[in-house]
């Protein structure tokens, strides 16, 4: 059945559709279902839309007596599959990026010092759950040399499939820090899952990146007898880290980043390093690191409203808000320094003590303000305003004086980043 479905796409120059609303005419369509909806249900919009083939597993939606509709197990594990065959029609680096925090820069830090010089594909934004990296992988064409692809995680052994259907020829794993504990339950399950990709790399003699810092990675490779072909970061320097934005020294470059956040120095030297790998030349690689711009809100400096707001708020856990708030506390400013926190997701039972903990380090900082939000923030009583709801947040906001201040805003995605209020009330 893989093979077929395979010969289909490739027929048709692996044009394919799992969404009716964007699907065009020849496109094979999988009936992919979710959580809140069973896309076999769209199967007969797509045949009248132009799908050529309809693959389907609800036997109700199958229509036996016409050639167009497939009928499989699993629209989702087929999909998979055969993203997973066309990758092993390749034999160019793939390079595998997982990691508790940082993924997402990394990945996009590396293919902008790759693509100076060769065709690079990358995952886009940050797709890199199962789904996601299985479309990457329907992306690849003859005319690219090398594919960066993101790999995500939240429950334990969901890693170890997108490692399968990725067969990466490189790796490495940015950091372990205090991921989605509701579902990995500590940071040793945390450590298991991200260093699965080291296990993989090592068995299968792929080359073996890891950062000079990461203690807990360092721990994981000694006790496996795992040596890396190259551990990066330690020839790069911070060069002030009173700036809202980070310099680096690498080389005798002193390269001024867009980014904020001396966190995000293993992120650039992970860029730095594969890029020397790959043989990029120097002036390529300082090039790629000065011309990305944060965007999204990760890490991401603007000006607005007589105001310098630092936007960190796509994604939050335990570390990487310490992280932000340490290197916040760095920055020397004449000027206001104000703190915007929304809960963190995924903690689980963690949930109350981190919240606690993130607040107590809040409390040594030498800032003007902090407002605190969501269901967990929003409860702890300090000498700080705190709100339960976020629109409670954003009308406090509508009588708040920004101006002349500098706004850090650090959240996980699914308190601040997906209220529209909130971003409308900045025009973020």
């Amino acid at each position: 059945m893989i093979q077929r479905l395979y010969n289909l796409l490739s027929q048709n120059n692996y044009s394919y559709s799992t969404d009716t609303r964007t699907l065009n005419s020849g496109d094979v369509f999988f009936a992919l279902s979710g959580e809140s909806f069973n896309g076999n249900t769209f199967a007969q919009q797509a045949l009248e839309k132009g799908a050529s083939y309809m693959v389907v597993d609800d036997v109700e939606f199958y229509i036996n007596n016409d050639d167009r509709y497939i009928l499989v197990d699993s629209t989702y594990d087929i999909f998979l599959e055969i993203a997973a065959y066309h990758r092993q029609q390749f034999t160019i680096p793939i390079i595998a990026i997982a990691g508790s925090n940082g993924k997402t820069t990394t990945k996009e830090l590396t293919t902008a010092v790759l693509s100076k010089e060769y065709q690079v594909l990358s995952t886009p934004r940050n797709d890199n759950n199962n789904l996601g990296v299985a479309k990457t992988l329907f992306e690849l064409r003859s005319h690219h040399d090398m594919l960066v692809i993101e790999l995500g995680s939240n429950t334990p052994g969901e890693l170890d499939h997108a490692i399968y259907l990725t067969q990466p020829t490189h790796g490495l794993v940015t950091n372990i820090g205090k991921e989605h504990l509701e579902f990995f339950g500590s940071i040793e399950g945390v450590i298991k899952e991200e260093c699965s990709l080291y296990d993989f790399l090592y068995k299968n003699k792929a080359y073996i990146l890891a950062p000079c810092d990461d203690v807990s990675i360092g721990i994981y490779l000694s006790e496996h007898n795992i040596t890396p072909n190259r551990i990066y970061g330690a020839d790069i320097q911070i060069v002030d880290q009173g700036k809202t934005t980070l310099d680096i020294s690498w080389r005798g470059n002193t390269i001024a980043t867009s980014f904020f956040g001396s966190h995000n120095k293993q992120n650039i030297a992970a860029a730095i390093a594969l890029g020397e790998i790959f043989d990029v030349d120097e002036e390529n690689i300082v090039a790629g690191i000065l011309q990305y711009l944060p965007a999204n809100t990760r890490s991401q400096v603007i000006e607005q409203g007589g105001a310098t707001f630092i936007l960190d708020f796509y994604n939050a856990n335990p570390t990487s808000m310490r992280l932000a708030l340490e290197s916040f506390q760095n920055l020397q400013t004449e000027r206001k320094k104000i703190i915007i926190l929304g809960d963190m997701l995924e903690m689980g039972e963690h949930a109350q003590s981190e919240h606690q903990e993130i607040l107590e380090y809040v409390l040594t900082m030498d800032i003007d303000d902090a407002l605190l939000t969501g269901p967990y923030f929003g409860k702890l009583e300090s000498k700080y305003h705190h709100y339960e709801q976020v629109d409670d947040l954003v009308t406090a906001l509508t009588h708040y004086d920004l101006g002349n201040s500098l706004v850090l805003i650090k959240s996980s995605k699914g308190i601040l980043y997906v209220h529209e209020g909130f971003r409308k009330q900045f025009g973020f």
